[in-house]
């Protein structure tokens, strides 16, 4: 058996900014199996983020660590919203999107101050919000549950047309109700731009940041589409296709797009069942 058993290491920040200001603590991450060729529970992480929020390169370190300890099976979408995503004359450059300020409004994410997170959009606390400092052990958790279905995804793109074509499949493992809902998000990495870091003193700006795992657009809205109008049953299988066009004016880079593919319930208050990704381009 395959096992991962590191500690993960959260960070004390230096300044007091009006951005939270975090303190670290100690999460050990205990055995996964990962040799199984059965369907595993992937996590999703929303981290809510901003380029002005000097604190939140702190969060950006914990997801690469989490990347490096589980790899596909977290997946982690960054959505600037809030003041801290607004653009300056002096950095124009926009990280917001309209599912983002959705997804802020709704949950109240960047009032709560930033850098925050949710962990498949459950309430931990009797909250869906969730700090850095926390999403080791939340993930860990989270992913010693049974999945209730599987997520399979099948993409392709047209350098010409810039058309993106996305086959879902899920396979349900267990019964779900008629208010489950189905999200396709475009999450691209290796943006180059600034961010603040308070933990570098007074040279605390960056220039050539890499911005990863950022959150484009929807292929079906912010809050996707309905799966099915009945009572989803153990072995209910459903297939969906979408196309989305990439409009010319994007500075997206295909190379770095992956999908990413989603399945929530408003039955269990948004909760997350199941969350896969694949590249674009392969």
């Amino acid at each position: 058996m395959k096992t991962i058993n590191i500690l993960v290491f959260a960070f004390l920040l230096i300044f007091a900014v009006s951005c939270d200001q975090i303190t670290g603590d100690v999460n050990e991450i205990p055995n996964i199996d990962t040799s199984s060729n059965n369907v595993v529970r992937k996590v999703l992480l929303e981290d809510f983020t901003g380029y002005t929020c000097g604190n939140c390169p702190a969060a950006h370190d914990v997801i690469k660590q989490l990347e490096k300890t589980y790899g596909e099976l977290f997946i982690p979408v960054a959505v600037h919203a809030g003041s801290f995503a607004e653009p300056y004359p002096e950095h124009p450059y926009d990280f917001r999107t309209p599912e983002g300020n959705a997804y802020d409004e709704f949950f109240g994410n960047s009032k709560a101050g930033l850098p925050n997170g949710m962990i498949n959009r459950k309430k931990f606390s009797n909250s869906y919000i969730t700090r850095h400092t926390k999403w080791a052990s939340l993930v860990s958790a989270e992913l010693q549950n049974q999945p209730s279905l599987s997520i399979k995804l099948n993409v392709s793109y047209n350098q010409t047309t810039r058309k993106i074509d996305v086959s879902t499949n899920l396979h349900y493992l267990k019964n779900s109700s008629s208010q489950d809902y189905l999200v396709l998000l475009i999450v691209e990495d290796s943006i180059i731009q600034y961010q603040k870091d308070y933990r570098l003193g007074e040279n605390q700006n960056i220039l050539d940041y890499v911005h990863n795992h950022i959150l484009r657009g929807s292929i079906n809205s912010a809050w996707g589409e309905r799966i099915s109008s009945n009572e989803i049953t153990s072995g209910n299988k459903f297939n969906f296709n979408h196309s989305f066009v990439i409009p010319q004016s994007k500075d997206w880079k295909p190379s770095n797009i992956h999908i990413v593919a989603y399945v929530y319930s408003k039955s269990l208050d948004y909760e997350v069942l199941q969350a896969e990704s694949t590249k674009l381009i392969k």
